[in-house]
């Protein structure tokens, strides 16, 4: 299941439904634009726990899987640790793939 949810993060990144780093991510979060935020697994703890507070205060999906280099080249970028979905369906799918590995 790990290459469909790779896919489909390729898919939203070329659709332009991806905001890319913790920053941006967080001022997504905050303005209720975000429907998942993925986390490579090797993100540092400080970043890691920023992110997941905003989450949890907006009750927004957070999940840590791959690593950095397996989100950036999903997505076509360089070194892309935090990963924002904008849109739901999307994200619904990426979840229902990342929870079946």
């Amino acid at each position: 299941m790990e290459n469909k949810a790779l896919t489909l993060l390729g898919f939203a990144a070329k659709a332009g439904k991806i905001t890319y780093g913790s920053e941006s991510c967080l001022i997504g979060i905050q303005k209720g634009k975000i429907q998942l935020v993925l986390m490579a697994g090797d993100i540092s703890d400080h970043t890691s726990e920023k992110i997941e507070r905003a989450c949890k205060r907006t009750g927004v999906s957070c999940i840590k899987c791959f690593n950095r280099e397996t989100l950036s080249e999903a997505v076509g970028k360089y070194n892309k640790v935090v990963l924002g979905i904008t849109d739901a369906s999307f994200s619904e799918k990426i979840k229902e793939y990342c929870h079946m590995e």
